[in-house]
């Protein structure tokens, strides 16, 4: 799940999780023990139940993965255009004043600062 960056994407996530995808789990697992009656026997039940939600949980964590990263590029462009416009802005710069000059250092680190507004790593 998105661990932080889109707390409301993660709630959302978990409450499909316990809403949705358990109970339909649950209720698949007993339709099948209905289906075949040998597998709500006390070991077989034990072993099915755990391979079934072992398998679930990986689908589960694969669908997560698709939605947090579907999430991510509806926010990407955003930040795309402001990366742009500030590399922009800074060839601009250089160009007029030079790669040395203090304008481009000031252009330089006001545009790593905004930047860094909204690029974050390790979940900070």
């Amino acid at each position: 799940m998105s661990g932080g960056t889109f707390p409301v994407l993660t709630e959302i996530e978990q409450v499909f999780y316990d809403i949705v995808w358990r109970p339909l789990i649950v209720t698949g697992e007993t339709y099948l023990e209905g289906v075949a009656p040998f597998l709500a026997l006390p070991v077989v039940k034990q072993l099915d139940e755990s391979v079934i939600n072992g398998l679930t949980d990986a689908l589960y964590h694969q669908l997560v993965l698709l939605v947090d990263i579907s999430a991510v590029q509806l926010i990407d462009p955003i930040r795309q255009a402001a990366y742009e416009k500030a590399s922009e802005q800074l060839v601009i710069v250089a160009t007029e004043k030079g790669v040395n000059s203090s304008d481009y250092q000031q252009a330089k680190a006001q545009a790593l600062a905004d930047f860094s507004q909204f690029v974050h790593f390790n979940g900070g």
